[in-house]
């Protein structure tokens, strides 16, 4: 999916802020993570909400989850992230072959087609791990974890499967494109804040490369999908068919549990940064559109 050097400039000043924010990754016990916007507060209406083309924020039960997760002992950690993993890349790929079936943007279709492909490969492997190195499904590990933890992937998981009937109630073309995309980012944005406690804490080092590719892979995608959004919102604001959309400060953050991992208390700042860099990558794509409107009048 290609992406104007503007719209990539944006969202890499969202991922540099967080960065900046935090003193980098080394700064804290777990890396710093780019929280996209702030937590919703309910289901989306059946087909698609008005959100006028911003990206749906993440689930606030994400950040109970990468708390709790950062708070417990590395066998409980491996088994739980590794349960809610299997879940997410599932409900990646149902959303994901719909979008294959529906929408009309071929690059958001083939970006869709590639997802299918990997997640559905990194939720057998994540199944496998969890049966070669505990003798467990992933429903077995789910009923295995903590109560906090089981409330959390609940909670994230009807919302998943929300999302995905949501989006059954879109009707298909270029609205389906922008609301998937929509989805995506906030289910890219939760999974952001559950890989760091893996990251940094696994003992089996292929959970450990697992987990920083996988967060390598949801901030490339949140890039993306942003990138693309931020082309549909600007191209209808130029219409004067949307009005700017209003955002707010995210909420959120973890502490320290016993055997656990600190993460920024500067979360609500680091996202507010985000959100800062992409409206001023908004306003320089409008801004750059109407300079190039007005060339050609002359």
């Amino acid at each position: 999916m290609a992406i104007s050097l503007v719209r990539r400039v944006t969202v890499m000043a969202t991922c540099t802020a967080t960065l900046v924010l935090t003193g980098g990754a080394a700064a804290w016990s777990a890396p710093g993570v780019t929280v996209v916007a702030a937590p919703h507060g309910g289901p989306t209406p059946p087909g698609g909400d008005t959100g006028g083309g911003a990206a749906m924020p993440a689930d606030p039960m994400a950040y109970e989850l990468g708390r709790i997760l950062a708070s417990l002992d590395v066998e409980q950690l491996e088994t739980t992230f590794l349960a809610q993993l299997v879940a997410h890349h599932r409900a990646v790929v149902d959303m994901a072959k719909l979008e294959v079936e529906r929408g009309a943007d071929t690059a958001v279709r083939d970006r869709a087609r590639t997802m299918v492909t990997d997640q559905e490969k990194q939720a057998d492997q994540g199944a496998k791990w969890l049966r070669d190195w505990y003798g467990m499904t992933p429903e077995q590990a789910t009923r295995k974890a903590p109560a906090g933890a089981r409330k959390a992937m609940t909670a994230l998981r009807e919302g998943m499967t929300r999302m995905v009937e949501d989006l059954r109630g879109v009707d298909k073309g270029k609205n389906f494109d922008t609301e998937f995309a929509r989805r995506m980012v906030s289910l890219d944005s939760a999974a952001a804040v559950e890989f760091p406690a893996a990251q940094v804490r696994a003992t089996h080092p292929e959970l450990r490369a697992a987990a920083a590719s996988g967060m390598t892979s949801q901030l490339a995608g949140i890039t993306e999908l942003i990138g693309w959004l931020t082309g549909q919102v600007a191209d209808a604001q130029e219409r004067g068919t949307l009005p700017a959309p209003a955002t707010r400060m995210p909420r959120g953050t973890a502490h320290a549990g016993a055997g656990g991992t600190q993460a920024s208390a500067a979360l609500p700042a680091v996202a507010g940064a985000a959100l800062l860099a992409c409206g001023a990558g908004l306003g320089l794509t409008l801004a750059r559109r109407r300079r190039a409107a007005a060339v050609r009048r002359g």
